[in-house]
């Protein structure tokens, strides 16, 4: 199912990363379909409303009615040419909120949607598999010797989040949940969900890291990579690094 139109609406023009650097999703005859939905979790950061069709409009002027938004990753996902704005700049939206209707205001020649994802760096990536896919997770970890957290990591790429030889005590995600085990408490802490907590016990040393649906590997102080089976990695040693698929 697309996360971004309440109909499973399809694609009419690809991106391009030299002439058009997002996706454009067509007009469906049923209305309600035509509805456009927040992709996940986030806050409005940009709005632009007032705007009518108009084929000579350049830079901003040229997305029409549009929403920015700011997602728990910080990815960004920009939805352009509404018809209707349902949402106001510093709203949280929750996935799969309606926020706007499919328009062809600014530069469209004819009605669509104007889909793009943004890195963390707001530079436009290649949104088509975001259409129907999570947004990359975030990830970091709390060096337990630098008593500090580490850089920040997102999924799917060779980075790891750690810090090889320094013991870990907490780990953060952007979004699902998850658990650590306190290696000095010897049993599992309760989970959290999302940014807005972190797993662990900024002094005691984690032995152990679930993660619900997640695919990720675990590096054992002074040891090697021990991959999870069924969202659970349990060496009940020392972890110093983590990394998610």
């Amino acid at each position: 199912m697309s996360r971004v139109t309440v109909g499973n609406n399809g694609i009419t023009k690809d991106y391009n990363v030299l002439t058009h650097r997002g996706v454009d999703i067509g007009w469906h005859a049923e209305e309600k379909d035509n509805q456009i939905t927040a992709h996940s979790d986030g806050k409005a950061v940009w709005i632009q409303t007032g705007q009518n069709q108009n084929l000579k409009a350049t830079g901003n002027k040229s997305y029409g009615n549009a929403i920015k938004i700011k997602h728990n990753n910080n990815y960004y996902t920009l939805y352009a040419h509404l018809k209707k704005v349902n949402v106001k700049k510093g709203d949280k939206v929750k996935k799969g909120q309606i926020i706007g209707v499919m328009g062809e205001t600014g530069k469209a020649y004819g009605r669509h949607l104007h889909f793009e994802v943004r890195n963390e760096k707001d530079t436009r990536i290649n949104p088509t598999k975001y259409i129907y896919q999570n947004l990359p997770l975030s990830y970091e970890c709390y060096d337990n010797v630098k008593n500090k957290w580490l850089p920040t990591v997102y999924s799917g790429s060779k980075n790891y989040a750690g810090n090889i030889k320094h013991a870990i005590s907490g780990i953060r995600l952007s979004d699902g949940q998850y658990r650590v085990y306190d290696l000095v408490k010897r049993k599992w802490l309760p989970s959290v969900i999302g940014n807005n907590d972190y797993a662990g016990n900024l002094s005691n040393n984690i032995g152990g890291v679930e993660i619900l649906g997640k695919n990720f590997e675990v590096h054992v102080l002074n040891g090697k990579w021990v991959s999870s089976i069924n969202g659970i990695c349990y060496p009940e040693k020392a972890i110093d690094a983590i990394r998610i698929k």
